[in-house]
């Protein structure tokens, strides 16, 4: 076409390429006589796109793989011998990056399939029904330290310096568990009493309140009468699990002593 006497925009518009693309094969024929570009320079990659593929589907079947054991199955395999950092520069440029697994409650494939159906009985019942429930949660709360991964910024050879440590203690300082509900039909407020948090309708709950006194209170104010009758095996239940706990704890302190 240039030799047609059409100009290079011409040659854009007919073709449908970008103006660079057309320059670069003009420069390439004049200067060495062919179309196409000249190989690149460099060594050429070690792994072929579908080798690249199989280890990317390798690392999909399992993402808890780590790099080292990816280039050696690599090398079993393919009789490649790659470099780690090969396979950690391949993997980010699919999208894949190491991060911390996050940790979420067991739950087996019985219960799932049950609380599926569960959820699936409950969306059809009406705004009023929800209004006669009690909502109960409790957890626990560690008393010394944190359970989570904590970095510090530090220098070579000062790993047991005072300001780069976690001062730990046998069995993690054990822990507090808290316990509390609300109900949908009144709009509850949240109020502190002498250190004890606990929503029962912007009334505050005295600490030397038992679970079951609680309890009781949340479902004869909320209207749930029915729950009333569920109220003493659950209380029995709680008392049986502070008595173990106050044994284990009256254990540990009696390893600490002696």
């Amino acid at each position: 076409m240039g030799n047609d006497g059409k100009s290079r925009q011409d040659i854009v518009g007919s073709v449908g390429r970008q103006y660079s693309s057309i320059q670069h094969v003009i420069y390439n024929l004049k200067s060495a006589r062919v179309y196409s570009s000249k190989p690149r320079s460099g060594r050429p990659s070690k792994l072929t796109i579908r080798e690249k593929r199989s280890m990317t589907s390798m690392m999909k079947k399992n993402p808890c793989l780590t790099v080292t054991q990816i280039a050696t199955d690599i090398c079993e395999k393919l009789s490649k011998n790659i470099w780690a950092n090969t396979a950690r520069k391949i993997l980010k440029k699919t999208g894949y990056r190491s991060r911390v697994v996050r940790r979420k409650p067991y739950i087996s494939m019985t219960n799932r399939l049950k609380r599926i159906v569960f959820a699936k009985y409950q969306t059809h019942k009406p705004l009023k029904f929800w209004r006669t429930v009690i909502f109960s949660d409790e957890g626990k709360f560690c008393i010394f330290g944190i359970k989570g991964r904590k970095l510090v910024w530090k220098k070579r050879c000062t790993s047991l310096q005072k300001q780069h440590l976690v001062p730990t203690v046998k069995y993690g300082g054990g822990g507090v568990m808290v316990w509390g509900c609300m109900a949908g039909n009144e709009d509850t407020q949240i109020k502190n009493s002498m250190g004890v948090r606990m929503a029962s309708r912007g009334k505050a709950i005295h600490p030397c309140q038992t679970f079951d006194t609680v309890l009781l209170l949340n479902a004869v104010m909320t209207g749930y009468k029915s729950s009333v009758q569920y109220i003493p095996d659950i209380c029995q239940l709680k008392r049986d699990q502070e008595k173990t706990l106050v044994r284990e704890a009256s254990i540990n302190l009696a390893e600490h002593v002696g």
